[in-house]
């Protein structure tokens, strides 16, 4: 096996340093769920701060899988804000997952060459969606896997104890990487004789950090809300799933032919690198089945995750695109195994596609940080004009921007910069690891608006909420929210897609008890504009006024309660029929 080239060494790291380059010059990365991340880090970075959070309404809930992210980031943002906290952990996990990568690539003695189609995951799916966390797992996991590996080929005590915390280390950055790493010891354990004290020493590692992962499931189970309980367990067919693989490798709010020419390219590559490696793969004919095993584990273990993206269900224990998570690992392992062993043959072609993956890539993603650079620095203009510690709605209306992330989920950047809470963020996960106090959670609020907050109604949610960032990339509509906003709240600030508004007959604070709608119900924020739509234009508002989903809702696979009816005497909860001449429950007036 000859060494590698200089340029082979150093592509991954040229690579990684330029996806980390827009995460730190941007003002905020398009990432979708990183702002409800921000909302814990925020909440651990101001803990304890009457300022900021009334001593109750969060509690610290260390110990979850998950978690490294949060744990990183809470001792940074007391040096550099919560804000750069997080690009600067994003930053480091781009430039690790190239970095990783090519650690793989080396243990396997294939070309580094392949960490750069690897890489490209970092601006992938998983990124405009803010997954952090899996994008943190999946690098440890590409990292601690040759230490799994020597382990299971020469077992010693120190590589036990080595590779019982790699494994720990990947729960606390991903739990389903550690379950990918767990599978990944037991296919290297069944390529050796099982019959031997070395089987024992295999295994050891193995149970114990599945042992801690099944405790944590029951653990978990019992601190689960109510709201999160609910969440039924959905499938999707397998067709779904076969056509969704682009969008599940490079993303899914832009344009179908984005990820179909990311996929295009990055196939080209794994396709030309696995012709070389059939020239030179020796045959299988005659050969004990443990030692194919052994040759091709990490092909073998790719083979097992790709069922599993298709078997398992959508949503499980109140997590989402629960099966996205296990074609991610799948396609990192084949992009580097099926490649030819380092210096076999010297053919530039797949070397040549695999460096134009970063390339397009990056000419792909860089529009998305100039856009959410604009979006973030306007609404932190408008974020000035509001007070510390109060309750917070985000209403995203009219048709969503072709952009690869969503404006809807900055409330929790807003709650890291001034406290109090929001309608929707990660401190109502269960595995946060700041955790919103069961006692003070508005389930009645969550239920009705987190699918659709635009069905929020003013003469009573005002009561509670203080604030409502309004979104929208149309200025009429901004007009129209001003005028069908009032007499509940008055406009404090606008600046580019936002404007601020404060309610002007705020009775709760952010430590009062779930209410419950008054009946007979007033009019939702949808209704109210329609009805201004008219009254200014007699004409009807357009279709398009509808409310961008919240990242992590299940859609419309679920049947959400009815609770988003529009007229005013609709039948309260526990009438069995429509009140004497009130109107049929209708959504639209």
């Amino acid at each position: 096996m000859s060494a590698p080239s200089l340029a082979e060494t150093w592509a991954p790291r040229i690579a990684g340093v330029l996806f980390a380059i827009p995460v730190l010059v941007a003002y905020y990365p398009p990432m979708t769920d990183l702002a409800l991340h921000e909302a814990v880090v925020g909440v651990l970075r101001h803990y304890g701060d009457s300022k900021f959070f009334p001593d109750g309404l969060y509690q610290l809930n260390l110990g979850h899988p998950n978690q490294l992210f949060y744990l990183v980031a809470w001792p940074l943002s007391f040096v550099v804000g919560t804000t750069w906290a997080l690009k600067l952990i994003v930053a480091a996990t781009e430039l690790a997952l190239y970095l990783a990568a090519a650690r793989f690539a080396r243990h396997v003695g294939t070309p580094q060459w392949t960490a750069l189609l690897v890489g490209v995951l970092g601006y992938g799916w998983m990124f405009y969606w803010g997954l952090i966390a899996n994008l943190i797992g999946l690098a440890a996991m590409l990292a601690v896997l040759p230490t799994l590996d020597t382990f299971v080929a020469r077992p010693t005590t120190r590589g036990g104890v080595a590779s019982f915390f790699a494994l720990v280390l990947l729960f606390f950055a991903h739990e389903t990487a550690m379950l990918c790493g767990c599978l990944a010891m037991g296919i290297f354990t069944l390529g050796y004789e099982l019959r031997s004290r070395q089987f024992v020493a295999r295994v050891l590692p193995v149970a114990a950090a599945f042992g801690l992962a099944l405790f944590h499931f029951w653990w978990a189970q019992r601190l689960r809300p109510p709201f999160n309980k609910a969440l039924p367990i959905l499938f999707e067919p397998i067709g779904t799933k076969l056509k969704g693989i682009p969008g599940v490798l490079f993303a899914g709010y832009e344009p179908a032919y984005v990820p179909l020419l990311m996929t295009a390219i990055v196939v080209l590559a794994i396709v030309l690198f696995a012709i070389e490696r059939w020239r030179e793969r020796p045959p299988l004919r005659g050969t004990p089945w443990r030692t194919g095993l052994v040759r091709y584990r990490f092909e073998v273990i790719a083979g097992l995750l790709i069922p599993l993206y298709l078997a398992l269900p959508h949503t499980l224990s109140g997590s989402t695109y629960f099966y996205h998570r296990f074609f991610a690992p799948a396609y990192a392992l084949l992009a580097i195994v099926l490649a030819p062993r380092l210096g076999k043959t010297n053919w530039r072609l797949p070397r040549f596609a695999a460096a134009i993956a970063p390339l397009g890539s990056l000419a792909i993603a860089w529009p998305s940080f100039v856009d959410s650079d604009r979006l973030t620095r306007d609404l932190d203009e408008v974020v000035k004009a509001s007070d510390y510690d109060s309750a917070i709605l985000v209403v995203d209306v009219g048709a969503a921007p072709d952009r690869m992330f969503s404006a809807s989920t900055l409330e929790g950047h807003v709650m890291a910069q001034r406290g109090g809470r929001t309608l929707f963020d990660f401190t109502r996960s269960p595995i946060a690891a700041a955790f919103q106090s069961p006692t003070y959670a508005w389930n009645d609020p969550w239920d009705r608006m987190q699918a659709k907050p635009i069905l929020m109604r003013p003469e009573h949610d005002f009561d509670h909420f203080r604030y409502l960032y309004f979104h929208s990339k149309k200025r009429s509509y901004h007009d129209i929210a001003a005028v069908a906003l009032l007499p509940d709240a008055r406009l404090v600030a606008t600046r580019g897609e936002w404007s601020l508004f404060e309610s002007t007959h705020l009775k709760h604070g952010v430590l009062a008890l779930d209410s419950q709608l008054p009946y007979p119900r007033p009019h939702t924020l949808r209704k109210r504009m329609k009805d201004a739509l008219r009254r200014a234009t007699g004409e009807p508002i357009p279709p398009e006024i509808v409310q961008e989903p919240p990242p992590g809702w299940i859609g419309s696979a679920v049947a959400l309660p009815r609770k988003d009816l529009d007229e005013p005497n609709d039948a309260p909860p526990d009438a069995g029929a429509t009140p004497p001449g009130a109107k049929p429950p209708s959504d639209e007036p």
